[in-house]
């Protein structure tokens, strides 16, 4: 009878915080920087019987990021929310890394460049003095293209995406009704990224790329509709 009991009142309970929650849909763009490191290890096997050289590079810069976002948002009693965040955003990120490190001392570069994102997250998060601060989780699947060529007659290429899994934080600031500006900073680990070149006399060489990411960004998002569901 108790267990009954109990259970009745946690169905009440639930109810009750159901009938003070709202869901809102939101459209919005969001722009910033993008911090990028990438470790690259290198290995070239000059012939099957003898030489095996490795070396290993950073790819290190920044660059600007930019796009749009749909948000699903449910608010419950008026003092905390849980967000599902749609988003795809256009990158300009590209860098090149040289160096000198292989048996014949002649250049080994590699070059990274990120194209595009797009991702899905979620936002938990509660109101405190009039703005809204959160944390964030989700994953992004960023397409990465790389070239690593070494003289004389050297070349590998390759066009991947990758999916990362992105942590981060942030707050947003309602201006009125129906608008609100942002600011958020995350961290995204990538999955590495690995390709292979042969040239025509058998020399192998296998690329690995680890890239990071480092996102700081501001938003501006307008409330579609309020109060989609409710009970």
């Amino acid at each position: 009878m108790h267990n009954k009991i109990y259970i009745l009142m946690f169905l009440m309970s639930l109810l009750a915080i159901q009938a003070e929650a709202k869901t809102e849909v939101f459209l919005g763009v969001q722009g910033g920087y993008n911090i990028i490191n990438a470790k690259v290890k290198r290995h070239t096997q000059f012939n099957a019987a003898a030489l095996n050289v490795s070396d290993k590079a950073d790819i290190s810069s920044g660059s600007a990021l930019g796009g749009a976002f749909f948000e699903l948002g449910h608010t419950f009693q008026n003092s905390f929310f849980l967000n599902l965040q749609i988003n795809a955003f256009l990158s300009g990120f590209k860098k090149t890394n040289t160096t000198a490190v292989n048996a014949i001392n002649n250049p080994i570069t590699t070059s990274l460049k990120m194209k595009n994102s797009f991702g899905g997250a979620l936002k938990l998060g509660g109101k405190f003095k009039g703005i809204l601060p959160y944390a964030k989780l989700g994953l992004a699947g960023s397409k990465w293209e790389s070239q690593t060529t070494i003289r004389p007659g050297f070349k590998g290429d390759m066009s991947k995406r990758r999916i990362g899994i992105e942590i981060g934080a942030g707050i947003d600031i309602p201006l009125e009704d129906r608008f609100s500006i942002g600011a958020e900073f995350s961290h995204l680990h990538n999955k590495k990224i690995s390709y292979h070149a042969i040239n025509n006399v058998g020399q192998r060489r296998t690329i690995s790329i680890h890239p990071r990411e480092n996102r700081i960004m501001f938003s501006i998002k307008y409330k579609l509709m309020n109060n989609l569901i409710s009970l």
